[in-house]
């Protein structure tokens, strides 16, 4: 299927991230690394990573290393995760955190990808110089696209995101959220691409 997809010119494929689940689902990284080996120009990304589940250093040091073996072909999308607490409880924390979990590791790893000895101390992450190699190729470092249909989600893309990933979304309600996004982005000085 991925040397088809290259064949075939595709711009890119999406995995989805569901570390517990009752059918068989891939690890995205892990699978996202097995594709960057069979091709060339396929650009990749995960549809979205459950970002309140993984722990930003190590997640910034396998986006950015996948990155690099890439030669820049990494797009990761992030957001909240499931409704279920018990994919919450199995991965050490707790759904009513995830926002803030979210947001934390987004900085982190943003910080990670472009400085050396960094030095963070947030509610549920610390980092006291630290520095990952190699950073990622992209020159603007890989874009961070959010996942998610609700009001908050649009608000946290418009805030804190490069871009706005969603799914089993209507034409009309993704020009109502491309529309609010843009909009509310203004508002918080962020720059979100068009075809972001």
């Amino acid at each position: 299927y991925v040397d088809a997809c290259e064949a075939l010119d595709i711009d890119s494929l999406w995995l989805s991230d569901r570390i517990v689940a009752e059918v068989m689902n891939l690890e995205p990284l892990v699978a996202l690394s097995f594709m960057a080996a069979r091709t060339t120009r396929l650009k990749f990304g995960t549809s979205v990573l459950a970002l309140p589940l993984r722990n930003p250093t190590i997640l910034a040091k396998e986006i950015a290393t996948l990155d690099f073996l890439s030669q820049g072909r990494m797009l990761p999308a992030v957001g909240l995760g499931t409704e279920e607490e018990r994919e919450y409880e199995a991965c050490g924390t707790r759904r009513s955190q995830r926002v803030r979990r979210t947001e934390e590791a987004m900085q982190i790893m943003r910080l990670l990808w472009s400085e050396d000895n960094v030095t963070f101390h947030g509610k549920y992450y610390t980092l006291n110089n630290v520095t990952i190699h190699p950073k990622p190729v992209q020159q603007n470092l890989p874009p961070m696209w959010i996942g998610g249909r609700s009001e908050a989600a649009l608000r946290r893309t418009a805030r804190i995101g490069d871009g706005w990933l969603v799914s089993q979304a209507t034409p009309e309600e993704v020009t109502l959220g491309v529309s609010k996004i843009k909009g509310w982005a203004k508002e918080y000085g962020n720059h979100i691409e068009d075809d972001h």
